[in-house]
């Protein structure tokens, strides 16, 4: 049996539909399917997305007063992807930057489709990892507004063509998510409006 088998048998063990992190001889794989397809990021990656799916899965086992919960409650969508690259220690990490180290990015556009919006990725991602903001955008003769609503990593194409992202989908008990693009495209963050109608940024990192 090959190496990709034994890691697909290991990872039907998990039920969880927020993905999985599956590491083997110093390799890390993400999947959104239990382990049916495979996408193999970098060691930085995959170990921190190891513990926040590891947090995530036992999160009710950990009393409200317990630090390991306390900091994933405050950490969030922005925090997590900074971690996520690198650019905050484990202190700043829990701490309630937003703004700071990745400025607002720039060249927004709307998708019609989440095909559209796979095409573009497909497009520019080439061996890289995108970081990507989606963002309410008021523009008129007065006001020119950026407000960023979402930030999260686009992580490739697993082998089934999927386009595969993380994320922390907010603060509190809200989700560590290893997930398509289209779960993200065809969410709300619950304030009357949906992703898909919002304006999307990516830049390579």
């Amino acid at each position: 049996m090959n190496m990709e088998s034994n890691l697909n048998k290991e990872a039907y063990k998990s039920k969880n539909t927020d993905g999985i992190v599956i590491q083997k001889e110093g390799r890390y794989y993400v999947s959104v399917d239990g382990g049916s397809s495979l996408l193999e990021v970098s060691s930085r990656v995959g170990r921190l997305a190891k513990i926040g799916t590891s947090i995530r899965d036992k999160l009710g086992e950990y009393s409200t007063k317990s630090i390991i919960r306390q900091k994933y409650e405050k950490s969030h969508c922005h925090s997590t992807t900074l971690a996520l690259l690198g650019l905050l220690g484990p202190n700043e990490y829990w701490g309630n930057v937003y703004n700071e180290h990745i400025d607002i990015l720039e060249n927004y556009n709307k998708y019609e489709s989440v095909t559209e919006l796979k095409d573009y990725i497909r497009d520019i991602i080439g061996d890289s990892i995108l970081i990507s903001q989606i963002a309410y955008i008021q523009e008129d003769t007065f006001v020119n507004d950026t407000q960023v609503l979402h930030t999260f990593l686009v992580l490739g194409f697993d082998d089934k063509k999927n386009c595969i992202c993380i994320e922390k989908q907010g603060s509190g008990t809200d989700s560590f998510r290893i997930v398509r693009i289209e779960d993200i495209f065809d969410s709300s963050p619950g304030i009357g409006y949906f992703y898909k109608e919002m304006s999307w940024a990516f830049k390579k990192v």
